[in-house]
């Protein structure tokens, strides 16, 4: 394939990704709000994680159908892309408390900067792994 070529694929899948992780962080947030609702305020933990999850479910199928466009079925596959894509997602989260922890109660950054940051990171990080481990092409 040629560079022109190669350019396109990457700007459509560099700009799905994108609008895929805006459609997640929506989701993560309303399903969020759901739950505070139902499960109140003071079910913090519970409504994050719930709200994670289904947004984790969300970024795989739409990162495997529509951003990298994984061609690959049957159980045994979609199992393994599944379970590399949520411990991907689980280590950049752990990433992400590093990051916060680390310079804004060690080296002092204001929070929101640091968060802000930390979710380019991050999000460079959740593509680079999905790409280069989870979605590779064979």
């Amino acid at each position: 394939m040629g560079r022109i070529g190669t350019e396109k694929i990457l700007n459509r899948e560099v700009i799905s990704y994108l609008v895929a992780g805006l459609a997640t962080t929506a989701i993560n947030y309303s399903v969020y709000l759901v739950c505070r609702s139902y499960f109140g305020v003071g079910s913090v933990v519970k409504n994050t994680l719930i709200a994670w999850i289904i947004a984790v479910l969300f970024a795989y199928a739409a990162n495997k159908i529509w951003v990298f466009r994984s061609p690959n079925t049957g159980f045994a596959y979609v199992a393994r892309e599944m379970t590399v894509f949520v411990a991907s997602r689980l280590f950049s989260g752990f990433v992400d408390i590093a990051l916060m922890k680390i310079f804004v109660d060690f080296v002092g950054v204001n929070d929101l900067i640091m968060k802000v940051l930390s979710n380019v990171v991050v999000m460079c990080m959740n593509y680079f792994l999905a790409k280069r481990i989870v979605f590779r092409k064979k």
